[in-house]
């Protein structure tokens, strides 16, 4: 078959997401679908799994279509809002594209923090309003076994969910997952009518065989793909967070399409251009994530020509969504990795660099098995999961540990608002290691209070929101007749990622030789300082701020107090039990939380002043590596990050003249290798150049594509909010 180029320019291609127009007469509207939906869920004399499967059969079969004539694709359902405007966190773009089944969720949620859950939550109240913990759901990070999905289709999953149902009729996930795939039948059916009234003969015929059964081609595979993720990430409400590896489950597809001359070598990448275009027209704040390469099960690489072939067009496309993970082994081939440097360096930041044998040491230390630890994907930013067998919920506490040091110096109060937040251990104001032992003793209290809020919640999983369909994928739930929510799967893990890494360990070195080596101070009028902002002190602040003595330089004394810090949390995260079946795992990175969490943080006795920003992931805090990358590197991996198994990234920001030439290629790779030598699990890189940055803030319509790596995914540099400019700005200019 033939497969048009994509478009040079499309406005209907690129606003399919953002502004959405459904055909008349197609179906009920959305207004129509929730209130028949909220009819559905009043009746609480059927199972919750049942009326969510019955929500959703109303919704596939009954809600408005959606075809544009220069996509070759079919995938739209008016099952959520959207939102043109773009959203400036995550949880606001969730929010914007907030599905029928998520907004009922979140009434059923809402009813249980006024309810069950009003006695813990308000006991931890003070705490959560001034972040110094959180602890909620996490239904937002999912991965189904896309192998599964592709190699079976729907019809697949339907005989294989029947076989399961022949010797339990009433279990309510084989009854509920097998409405649900009847109902993605008749969606596809609907779509196939559709296609044909409009005479896509090409596009009808592909529904079709997807109809019937499992893909044949590339283009078929790809369709499926879209289609099951509307159906799981919007109609069914569990976002979507990883696409898996698209170069190696298309690569049979591809192969045999252009052994048998289905599709042109030009043809096949006409057909990645038009996948790729789709998901990056999507506009998820957060990007839409794939992996590419890595090893398999048995620790070879896998990388193949389809892998190359999406580096190709991807760059071509100038993209900067989807966000692509490289996932290396010790035999990744090294132009694979050239490629993606020069890439990077040419202003192409959508990449992170995930190291296979630091993520199968961390998954087998929470109790994987080699195999399943080596057969992951990177769910959202960084969070490695088992494929197709773990749902690690990757998000759903966090601890602030620049605000617990704030809070074991102050008694448990905060400096910002006076309140006693938590009851912070003492310590002898005359000895330095009683301070250290008291943050680490108030730190372990702090994990085990957030597992806690977040077990508390995790017993409701069942009656706040089953997912019959990604269920449905997974054999382990099948076999054990549970939903993943209800601790089905293989893996039924949870989360706590900690940051402020840097300013705890660097205002813990700084108490050390300020208060108990110089002298300079005593606890009490430290604390005065702090509580004023360091008003009348600035001189001594900016000397603070100066000395080298920082996380980030690979000094002994700062890394060993990191060291202790990660490995404390470790021993109070990592296998503690959880809420339904499986164990807490240790995260360390902060994405944009660190400004939020920034703001609720007083003064630090690193010369941080009230209310600015964390700093990011595993880095230093602005300006403070002053030894360069690899001293960085040094700091970053000064603790082990198996310790730290829901996933951690460096940040390295290089100035473009590092990058330059094939010498430079070669150096950035060095830096890399050593990261992952010395254990390190992910890295991604910026190329900054104050100048450049500046002139974009000040001309924005004239740098509309200059990307730049934000957290966990990528934006355009003009588009960030001017908080986040100005941090790009400051370390543009410290590495410049």
């Amino acid at each position: 078959m033939r497969i048009p180029p994509l478009p040079r320019e499309s406005k209907a291609l690129e606003t399919q997401y953002t502004s959405p127009v459904f055909l008349e007469g197609s179906g009920l509207s959305y207004d129509a679908l929730m209130k028949k939906c909220r009819g559905i869920f009043a009746d609480e004399s059927i199972p919750l799994p049942l009326r969510k499967a019955e929500a959703m059969r109303v919704i596939l079969t009954e809600g408005q279509l959606a075809l544009y004539d220069e996509d070759i694709f079919a995938d739209r359902l008016n099952c959520a809002f959207a939102s043109a405007v773009p959203a400036k966190t995550v949880e606001e773009d969730d929010r914007a594209r907030q599905s029928i089944l998520v907004t009922l969720r979140e009434e059923r949620l809402q009813a249980l923090r006024e309810g069950e859950m009003r006695a813990i939550l308000s006991e931890n109240e003070p705490a959560l309003s001034e972040l110094l913990f959180t602890g909620d759901t996490d239904f937002g990070h999912t991965c189904p076994d896309w192998p599964a999905v592709i190699t079976l289709g729907v019809p697949g999953l339907l005989r294989r969910v029947r076989d399961f149902r022949e010797s339990d009729p009433e279990n309510l996930l084989y009854r509920s997952a097998e409405t649900v795939l009847l109902a993605f039948l008749a969606l596809i059916g609907r779509f196939e009518v559709l296609a044909r009234e409009k005479g896509r003969e090409a596009l009808a015929d592909c529904l079709a065989s997807l109809r019937a059964g499992a893909p044949g081609t590339l283009y078929e595979a790809m369709e499926l793909s879209f289609l099951y993720y509307l159906v799981q990430h919007t109609v069914e409400g569990e976002n979507l967070r990883s696409l898996g590896n698209p170069d190696g489950l298309l690569f049979p597809y591809y192969r045999k399409d252009l052994e048998e001359g289905t599709l042109t070598g030009e043809d096949a990448a006409n057909l990645v251009d038009r996948y790729l275009a789709k998901w990056s027209s999507m506009k998820i704040q957060a990007n839409i994530p794939l992996y590419l390469a890595g090893s398999d099960r048995d620790g070879r690489d896998k990388s193949n020509a389809l892998t190359r072939l999406f580096l190709r067009e991807y760059e071509k496309l100038g993209l900067y969504d989807p966000k692509i993970h490289i996932r290396v082994t010790g035999d990744t081939p090294a132009d694979l990795i050239e490629t993606v440097l020069r890439m990077i360096r040419a202003g192409k930041n959508s990449f992170v660099f995930m190291n296979d044998r630091a993520v199968e040491k961390a998954l087998i230390s929470l109790g994987e098995t080699p195999g399943d630890a080596r057969d992951y994907v990177i769910i959202g930013c960084y969070e490695p999961a088992s494929a197709g067998r773990e749902v690690p919920c990757t998000c759903n506490g966090r601890i602030n540990l620049a605000k617990v040091l704030e809070i074991t110096l102050t008694g448990g109060y905060s400096l910002l608002s006076g309140r006693l937040l938590f009851p912070a251990a003492s310590f002898d104001e005359s000895s330095f290691d009683s301070l250290f032992d008291a943050y680490l003793e108030t730190l372990a209290a702090v994990a085990e209070k957030a597992a806690d809020q977040i077990s508390a919640y995790e017993r409701f999983y069942p009656s706040l929101n089953p997912a019959p369909l990604l269920s449905a994928t997974y054999l382990d739930c099948l076999r054990n007749g549970a939903d993943v929510y209800s601790g089905g799967a293989k893996y039924n893990n949870s989360s706590i990622s900690a940051f402020g890494l840097a300013d705890a360990a660097d205002a813990l070195c700084q108490i050390k030789r300020i208060v108990y080596e110089e002298k300079a101070l005593t606890i009490p009028s430290l604390l005065t300082l702090l509580k004023n902002d360091w008003r009348g002190a600035e001189i001594f602040r900016l000397r603070i701020r100066k000395d080298p003595r920082k996380y980030g330089n690979g000094l002994p004394e700062t890394d060993f107090l990191s060291r202790r810090i990660v490995e404390t949390l470790a021993s109070a995260v990592n296998g503690r039990p959880n809420g339904r079946g499986g164990v807490f795992r240790l995260g360390g990175f902060s994405i944009d939380w660190r400004f939020a969490f920034g703001e609720k943080t007083g003064a630090g006795a690193d010369g941080r002043k009230a209310g600015e920003p964390l700093a990011k992931n595993l880095c230093a805090a602005t300006g403070q590596d002053r030894a360069g990358a690899t001293s960085l590197i040094l700091s970053a991996t000064a603790f082990d990050h198996a310790l730290i198994p829901d996933g951690t990234v460096l940040d390295l920001s290089l100035h473009a003249s590092v990058f330059s030439g094939a010498e430079g290629l070669a150096d950035v790779r060095r830096l890399i290798d050593t990261y992952f030598d010395r254990g390190g699990m992910a890295i991604q890189i910026n190329v900054l150049d104050e100048a450049t940055l500046r002139k974009a803030k000040a001309e924005p319509e004239n740098y509309r594509n200059l990307q730049i790596r934000v957290c966990g995914w990528n934006a355009r540099f003009v588009d960030l909010p001017e908080e986040e400019q100005d941090d790009f700005i400051a370390r543009a200019r410290h590495v410049g």
